[in-house]
């Protein structure tokens, strides 16, 4: 026999905004089953629950305090745990990216009660309320915003990897005579270096420059 079949169907429920995951968990006992709410939400002690539970599939909000919970669906769902998102959050580039990475459905916290019941029997049942028209629309939306992405960063490939390190000691809010004291280069060689970013950049001034960067999101990696 099945695991779901020797016990009460367990959930694993990762709602960090207590009234809702109250609610919810209320709802989801009313229906047998077994609900865990991990006592924080740093992605060490989600997993470890995780382990410990062994739920047959985890509810997982896309905001976890000021953190997106992207990062924790690969491993849920590469120990086997079904993984739905359960959001308010409407971005389709975003909800496309979480179906990416593992996500088996998503659950709008904003449906009537019975539509979200009905998302997460269907997620126990191994079966998703998300049709596959909408799951490709979601997955082609989230590649086209990496391309817009990726096409707003290739001016920076322009730059040399040292005018590239110079914008980055810009971002970090450096001067010039910071930057020259800090990388043990002269003033004028640091002046160089930002007019050539400048023009490559297609701006007029240091402050510009650092606009545009943190406006697209320069350097990906956050510096």
């Amino acid at each position: 026999m099945g695991r779901m079949s020797q016990r009460t169907r367990r959930v694993l429920l990762v709602e960090d905004y207590p009234l809702v995951a109250r609610v919810i968990a209320l709802a989801l006992t009313q229906r047998d089953l077994e609900v865990e709410i991990p006592v924080g939400f740093a992605p060490e002690l989600v997993l470890r629950t995780a382990r410990r539970f062994q739920p047959d599939i985890a509810l997982l909000d896309f905001w976890l305090g000021d953190a997106d919970a992207l990062d924790l669906i690969g491993p849920l769902a590469g120990m086997g745990i079904p993984v739905t998102m359960l959001t308010g959050m409407t971005d389709p580039r975003l909800l496309g990216e979480c179906l990416e990475r593992g996500a088996a459905g998503i659950v709008n916290k904003t449906d009537p009660p019975d539509v979200i019941m009905e998302a997460i029997e269907a997620a126990l049942a191994g079966t998703t309320t998300l049709s596959p028209e909408v799951r490709h629309r979601l997955v082609d939306e989230a590649r086209r915003g990496r391309e817009g992405r990726t096409g707003e960063l290739v001016v920076f490939l322009q730059l040399d990897p040292r005018e590239q390190h110079v914008l980055r000691l810009m971002v970090e809010g450096k001067s010039a005579q910071e930057i020259a004291v800090s990388e043990l280069i002269s003033m004028s060689t640091v002046r160089a270096h930002i007019r050539a970013i400048l023009a490559k950049l297609g701006v007029e001034s240091q402050l510009e420059a650092v606009a545009l960067a943190r406006e697209r999101g320069w350097p990906p990696d956050g510096g």
